[in-house]
């Protein structure tokens, strides 16, 4: 028995290791080529990557520091407000208040829009990259290989659109047994308990 167990598992299973084996290193070949067509393709535009990276975490710095100091303008414009009921003086001190928050105000919307733009530039930049690294290695082909294909359904098991009658089993009335007296029940119930 042993040896029909041995002799199935080499006739099946060690065939099929050495095939997904040479699969595997199909499949590893595969992926190399395409990660050094990345490489390939990364390298060209790194450069350009890393001065976008760099000007967008410069407007970002720029943004938090404008930010703060429009925050900190319009906590110190109603401060000095309240003060100015007392001091008619402070209203100037109120008046640079509010004009360095509109040039905050306006380094933000110039600083957003610039980023904007710049990461709207990154995205162009990074799909170029990974179009250039895909052109080559034929998408189109690997797509078609891969697309999703229905599973056809079975054929329903019952008919349908058919009706079928059921044949139903006739109903007989049963007729009564005897009726037992006291002492017959008495004895039926004594030989139930004595049985457990």
């Amino acid at each position: 028995m042993l040896m029909i167990i041995a002799a199935l598992w080499i006739w099946v299973f060690v065939p099929s290791w050495f095939k997904r084996s040479e699969e595997r290193q199909s499949e590893r070949k595969f992926a190399g080529e395409i990660r050094s067509e990345l490489r390939d393709a990364k390298r060209n535009v790194t450069g350009t990557v890393a001065a976008l990276a760099e000007r967008n975490y410069r407007l970002s710095v720029t943004r938090r520091i404008f930010g703060t100091l429009l925050l900190s303008s319009i906590v110190a414009a109603g401060f000095l407000s309240v003060q100015a009921i007392t001091d008619v003086i402070l209203w100037f001190a109120v008046a640079g208040c509010l004009a360095v928050a509109a040039l905050s105000i306006a380094t933000l919307r110039k600083a957003t829009k610039q980023a904007r733009a710049l990461v709207a530039r990154s995205h162009r930049t990074r799909s170029a990259i990974f179009t250039e690294a895909s052109s080559g290695v034929g998408a189109a082909s690997i797509a078609e290989d891969r697309a999703w294909e229905p599973n056809p359904l079975p054929a329903p098991r019952q008919r349908i659109g058919e009706l079928e009658t059921p044949v139903l089993a006739e109903v007989i009335s049963i007729e009564p047994t005897r009726t037992l007296s006291s002492q017959e029940l008495d004895e039926i119930l004594r030989r139930r308990r004595a049985n457990g």
